[in-house]
This record gives structure tokens, C-alpha cells and sequence, in this order.
């Protein structure tokens, strides 16, 4: 299975955790500390740390072609994640945490690949909206995207 596949499904996998949560949590659960808070549970820090696990295998494998599109796949997806799961709102902020584990993969992507997800980045996330994590990323991204010019 290649690194993009796996992500994928683990985030598919996250989602659908986040609308059964959703879906079980009582009227008042999570309400003054009641019954079990949707929000504090343990599956959001497990889907984190499982992705942090992901890119860090990605970034640690042997340079090749095959790498670097798989490297420019996979950083794009987790990018791109929030987005895609922007009405998901339990799942949605820890999509948008995630896009930190792109750090490790940006230094890796070629200057014109790391230029195109610039392009797309500085468009769908204006400064005013960014949270600390998106402007490492972007900084990240058009550090990389000048490389080699």
C-alpha cells in the first residue's frame, strides 16, 4: 500500500470515528464536564499521532522518483484534508492541526513542486486566517518553492 493510500484511509477512518462520536453524544454530554465530551476524546490524539507516524516513515525512506511524487501526493493531501472535511466540525480542526506533519515533508519536495502548493496555499489561506501551524507550512512552502532559483 503506498504512504498516500494509507493516509487516506486513516483519515477516512478519523472521519467517520468524528460522525459516530457525533452521532452517539448525548444532548448535554461534554456540557459542564457531564458524560463524555466528543471533543476531548482520545481517538482525535491517536489520528494525530498516527499521522505523525505516517510522514515521518515518508520522509525517512530512501530518495527516488517514486518518493518524490509520493512526497508531493501525500503533502498535498494533508494540505488539502481541511478543506475537503471543512463541514465535518469535530473533525475538521484536527485535519487543519495535521497540516504541522507536512513540515517534514516540505523540505523534501522540489523547488517546483513545493511552488505549486505555495500558489494554491497563499490563495485558500489569506494571512488574516491562518493559524500558527498554517504559517510555518506557508513559510515552509515558499522557503522551499525559492529553492534552487
Amino acid at each position: 500500500m503506498t504512504a498516500l493510500k494509507e493516509i487516506q484511509e486513516r483519515y477516512a477512518q478519523y472521519v467517520e470515528s468524528c460522525r459516530e462520536l457525533r452521532a452517539s453524544a448525548g444532548a448535554f454530554d461534554g456540557f459542564l464536564g457531564l458524560g463524555h465530551d466528543p471533543k476531548k476524546d482520545s481517538s482525535h490524539r491517536i489520528f494525530y499521532q498516527d499521522v505523525e507516524r505516517m510522514t515521518e516513515l515518508l520522509a525517512a525512506a530512501p530518495a527516488g522518483p517514486e518518493k518524490a511524487e509520493e512526497l508531493k501526493e501525500v503533502t498535498e493531501f494533508l494540505l488539502k484534508a481541511e478543506r475537503r472535511w471543512a463541514g465535518e466540525t469535530l473533525a475538521v480542526w484536527m485535519c487543519a492541526a495535521a497540516q504541522g506533519h507536512a513540515l517534514k515533508l516540505i523540505p523534501l519536495l522540489s523547488a517546483q513542486d513545493a511552488g505549486e502548493l505555495f500558489a494554491w496555499y497563499d490563495e485558500n489561506y489569506p494571512r488574516r486566517q491562518r493559524l500558527p501551524v498554517q504559517d510555518q507550512v506557508y513559510k515552509a512552502l515558499r522557503k522551499q518553492s525559492k529553492k534552487g532559483t
